[in-house]
């Protein structure tokens, strides 16, 4: 579902169904600007993702949407421990996780020009 809403914001997106496809993206030469992903995923989970993206000290910036059912705030205070920029509790209102992404496009963006 929210793959539609972003591809009809004339979003490029790639699908991933798992933590290692994500991973491998994620740990590619050029990784994506923005990465959207559910703390529950097979393989290795959101948070996981969060952690390994943030230990690669010498790849480009990736702002970190999570995804999660989740809604204590020890969760959402582990997620941004874990390197996540946006905690975004299910469900979620499409709108508002499209403006995130596009806010994280602008971010990463920036942060990948310095």
């Amino acid at each position: 579902m929210l793959d539609k809403y972003l591809r009809a914001a004339e979003l490029q997106v790639t699908l991933v169904l798992t933590g290692v496809e994500a991973w491998g993206v994620l740990s590619s030469e050029l990784p994506p600007l923005v990465a959207v992903m559910d703390w529950s995923i097979p393989g290795i989970s959101g948070l996981e993702l969060c952690r390994k993206t943030r230990a690669r000290q010498d790849a480009p910036f990736t702002y970190l949407i999570l995804l999660t059912g989740r809604s204590r705030e020890v969760d959402r205070a582990a997620a941004i421990e874990a390197g996540a920029d946006q905690f975004i509790t299910k469900p979620f209102n499409v709108q508002h996780v499209v403006a995130q992404v596009q806010h994280g496009i602008l971010v990463a963006s920036e942060r990948r020009s310095r």
